[in-house]
């Protein structure tokens, strides 16, 4: 089990927002990923339930990595290259965040490179992966101001997304 991280400040304490303009024309603010301000819990803690939303978010987020990555056809418009590329970089976001908030020291990984992904279908993946990501960092937050302990289901997707990165790192012809 991992240590408790109950009464220390998370390390990610300040925060970006970007505003843009959605759908309907409304200007919306949105925070950006790796800088996310956490509030204060009011609500009492139930860390059994508080672990089922943290598991099954970045359960959600790792199945959607995975089913990119092992796609040969790709998504939309954009190769399986492609597709590992945008997946690759929403790990290299979300891993450093999520081993900060199960207490983890921070892994290092091989440099992302300049590949440019050019697919429209890019700029849909990588906005389905913010959103992804900060409902995880969320839910993950949330566990972690309770106090509450990591469970098996949390560990084992925090080591199987590190896994992740080394399977689309080889699937881009990246050693390590």
């Amino acid at each position: 089990m991992a240590q408790s991280n109950k009464g220390q400040k998370l390390p990610i304490q300040s925060s970006e927002h970007i505003r843009h303009v959605d759908g309907n024309g409304d200007e919306v603010q949105k925070t950006k990923l790796g800088t996310l301000a956490f509030a204060q819990r009011k609500e009492a803690c139930d860390c059994e339930a508080l672990s089922f939303e943290a598991v099954t978010t970045t359960g959600t987020v790792y199945g959607v990595q995975v089913e990119l990555l092992y796609n040969t056809k790709g998504h939309g418009d954009c190769s399986q290259k492609e597709d590992a590329h945008v997946v690759r970089h929403s790990l290299y976001e979300f891993v450093p965040i999520f081993a900060k908030l199960l207490g983890k020291p921070t892994p290092s990984f091989p440099p992302e490179g300049s590949f440019h992904v050019n697919c429209s279908s890019s700029a849909e993946l990588s906005e389905q992966f913010e959103q992804l990501l900060e409902a995880a960092v969320l839910r993950l937050d949330n566990f972690n101001q309770c106090g509450c302990e990591s469970t098996e289901g949390i560990l084992r997707i925090y080591d199987e997304s590190r896994r992740l990165i080394d399977i689309a790192n080889q699937s881009l012809g990246f050693d390590h």
